[in-house]
């Protein structure tokens, strides 16, 4: 008996391993193809169905279309991990641990169909739009595990001889253009708005700097709500950042050369440290926007929401675009007048922490965060740049702080209680540093308190962060310097360390080129706009900082200075030195070096 059912196995065995066989050798290139076809349908659908009004005749079609597709799929993503090799098959299991998670979900939607459908006809929503919303999202679901195959083809990241910073530039670039296409679908805007617009949203949005020519509250649909929060994500994390931490942790594996050109795009040093450097960004991000997203719900005020549903998404809006620094809002005003609401000021505040964290940058946070979780660990010491970053900033809050209450004592603090005065000027010291928020109306500011703030958002956040502006060590770094120059000594030094000659130069050449393209774009809306000398200023450096506050003339802009506008947002989010890298020609290696001379200065 015994022997009979190893040689059945045994027989089973060969019969499965011709199948396999088979299955690569003759149905591999169909099975792609069907599967890259059913991909490409199910995001036609997708875009139809929640980008255009279409008639009811057509749209009954659409749930039966929907159902084959996720067989189609699922059907892919089922056979794809059954038919490996038998030696790496809990490998490759391990490979598609997310794919089968998507597959359980599937599953469950499926099996529990009806019982879904009536929880959600509870809550008062039509059982046949939310029937094709559950395929939909099923469908969405397996378009994800289609983009997980795209990653897992090896020549996905391989760039040739694109340079990083061409490669991460090109990424918003092609970002910002998605999203505009998205956005000039009639179902995401509420009425018939001007490309160019449209254009400036998807700029800025990428751009996380929260400039609009219109109230996104009330001229976009949910839709149009919803491709502009994941525009915003993209933004604040990066293209590459967001796109490589799924090919790291959905496909299980990266190789040498994907890691060495992360690594230049993320200006790591270490090519083994890029996955858990991803991995932590990530983590972080994920989880402060979680954590946020709940703080914002509970304090949210009641006028603020009709129902349930729509604070969730408010809050899960505000809190990702607080931590990206991006200054959009769902709320007509920004958060002007909030503070007079019950539970307005915790509100506000829970703004203001996320924009702070935002600003911090990744490394800074993920660094506290180990510390913090492990307080007596001798290993988990701050960083120079990390004690230079947090001492920039309190000296640059607390002096934005004292500045604002002086000057707007008299002005927008008139007849407002001490603690709101406090907080007020305190929000205005984090929101200048490239969040956007406000709780006054900019346009009031005394022109002594506008030009301030245009020092605050020229300093901007820092390295690594989610905001824009020249960063913080940059600034420190520079005065440094001059404070060295002044005294006689040879190398700039903090906190009993050398800083490294390139990174002053870095940080001299950095303010050069933006005070050029500032003084460049200031000339070019002079030039074309009626408005006052500080108000276009203001706008050009707020552009460039990827601040989003204005004086009120965003909208009023002529087509040629939205343009300009676009232009400041996104060299200032991309950084000028990576666009002058990415569009200046490699120089030729040399092997010599001239005699120095001395050359008169000042």
């Amino acid at each position: 008996m015994d022997s009979f059912i190893r040689n059945l196995l045994q027989t089973l065995q060969g019969k499965w391993l011709q199948v396999r066989t088979f299955y690569h050798r003759r149905l591999y290139s169909v099975f792609s193809f069907v599967y890259a076809l059913a991909g490409v349908l199910s995001l036609t659908v997708l875009i139809v169905e929640f980008g255009f009004t279409i008639p009811d005749f057509i749209q009954s079609y659409f749930p039966l279309l929907v159902r084959v597709l996720i067989a189609v799929l699922l059907g892919y993503e089922v056979i794809s991990i059954l038919m490996t090799s038998e030696g790496a098959f809990l490998k490759n299991l391990r490979s598609h641990l997310f794919q089968l998670v998507v597959i359980g979900f599937v599953l469950i939607q499926m099996l529990f169909y009806r019982e879904i459908l009536f929880l959600f006809s509870l809550e008062g929503y039509s059982y046949d739009r939310m029937s094709l919303a559950l395929l939909f999202f099923s469908q969405f679901l397996l378009l994800i595990g289609s983009f997980i195959h795209l990653l897992r083809r090896p020549r996905f990241f391989k760039t040739g001889s694109i340079h990083p910073s061409q490669a991460f530039m090109g990424s918003f670039a092609l970002a910002i253009l998605t999203g505009f296409a998205l956005l000039m679908l009639p179902r995401t805007q509420t009425g018939n708005l001007p490309a160019i617009d449209l254009f400036f949203n998807a700029v800025s949005a990428v751009c996380v700097t929260g400039l609009v020519t219109f109230d996104i509250s009330e001229q976009l649909t949910r839709s149009g709500q919803v491709v502009t929060l994941i525009l915003i994500q993209m933004g604040g994390l990066g293209v590459m950042t967001l796109t490589s931490f799924f090919a790291y942790f959905l496909t299980g594996r990266a190789s040498v050369s994907t890691r060495l050109f992360l690594k230049d795009v993320l200006s790591d040093k270490g090519i083994n440290r890029i996955k858990n450097l991803i991995r932590s960004i990530a983590i972080v991000t994920f989880s402060i926007e979680i954590l946020g997203a709940g703080f914002l719900y509970l304090t949210m005020p009641d006028h603020l929401y009709a129902n349930t549903t729509e604070r969730i998404f408010i809050a899960v809006f505000e809190s990702i675009s607080s931590f990206c620094n991006a200054g959009f809002s769902l709320h007509t005003g920004s958060l002007m007048g909030l503070m007079d609401s019950t539970r307005g000021d915790l509100y506000v505040g829970g703004h203001m922490i996320l924009i702070m964290l935002g600003g911090l940058g990744f490394p800074v946070v993920i660094q506290l965060a180990a510390r913090a979780a492990r307080p007596h660990n001798p290993y988990d010491r701050l960083s120079v740049s990390t004690r230079m970053v947090l001492l920039m900033n309190v000296i640059l809050w607390a002096g934005g702080m004292l500045v604002f209450l002086v000057l707007e004592h008299g002005r927008t603090l008139y007849n407002v209680g001490w603690s709101d005065q406090l907080l007020h000027s305190l929000f205005f010291a984090v929101t200048t540093r490239t969040a956007g928020f406000n709780t006054l109306p900019v346009d009031s500011l005394s022109m002594a308190t506008a030009f301030i703030a245009c020092f605050f958002m020229w300093v901007g956040a820092s390295p690594q962060s989610t905001g824009g502006g020249i960063k913080t060590t940059t600034f420190a770094i520079s005065i440094l310097h001059i404070y060295n120059q002044l005294t006689g000594r040879a190398h700039v030094e903090v906190f009993r360390r050398t800083v490294a000659p390139r990174s002053v130069s870095v940080a001299f050449a950095a303010i050069v080129l933006s005070l050029l393209v500032i003084f460049a774009g200031v000339f070019a809306l002079v030039l074309i706009e009626p408005f006052g000398f500080m108000d276009l200023a203001f706008e050009v450096v707020s552009a460039f900082g990827t601040v989003g506050l204005s004086r009120g003339i965003t909208a009023e802009l002529s087509s040629g200075g939205k343009l300009i506008i676009c232009l400041l947002m996104f060299c200032g989010r991309v950084g000028l030195l990576t666009v002058l890298t990415a569009i200046t020609p490699k120089p030729r290696p040399v092997d010599y070096r001239y005699p120095e001379a001395e050359i008169l200065v000042g």
